[in-house]
């Protein structure tokens, strides 16, 4: 194996870039499931986004109205009074109506909602003409839900990969030396 080292090498790295790019240095073996994940990961992002991109895509706005509370995620919120503790479970996430033709329709939230809706929040939410019952509150976590979901793993293996070369960098040794 031919290695050309560099006189000077830049935060830790001490390879050439054109050793690298021949295939002189290689990812150690510990790290190709690590790269699969964070590949298939940011794919899956992209894909949800072009989704749900699509899915908006050919729809109107609206003016729409919070009448509620609702949904499978919500914060539970203890307090206590007079030495009782108490528990309560909020619902976050939106139940919006809008109406459209003399017709009501309404929408329920997919994200958490923060920052929290208010009851009777003035909100514009898309709506299909051909259904109106196809509808989305109109914000970025309401509308981009699964992009965000998915865009959470390939950013935290990014940071993990980036903190992990900053500390190899602040030691003075190669990436991967503890490795190869």
């Amino acid at each position: 194996m031919r290695v050309t080292p560099l006189a000077n090498p830049p935060y830790g790295l001490q390879y050439s870039y054109s050793s690298i790019l021949r295939g002189d240095i290689g990812l150690p073996k510990k790290y190709i499931p690590a790269l699969l994940l964070f590949i298939l990961s940011l794919a899956a992002t992209i894909y949800f986004f072009q989704l749900e991109n699509g899915y908006i895509k050919n729809m109107h706005i609206v003016q729409g109205e919070i009448v509620g509370f609702g949904g499978k995620s919500g914060i539970k919120e203890s307090s206590s009074q007079g030495g009782l503790k108490t528990s309560t479970f909020t619902h976050t996430q939106a139940i919006a109506n809008f109406s459209k033709d003399g017709s009501i329709y309404r929408v329920e939230g997919r994200a958490a909602g923060f920052p929290r809706w208010q009851l009777q929040q003035k909100i514009e939410i898309y709506y299909s003409l051909e259904n109106p019952k196809k509808s989305r509150i109109n914000r970025f976590d309401e509308l981009y839900f699964y992009t965000l979901l998915s865009g959470v793993l390939p950013l935290y293996i990014f940071l993990a990969f980036m903190f992990r070369f900053g500390v190899n960098a602040l030691r003075k040794r190669p990436l991967f030396s503890d490795l190869i």
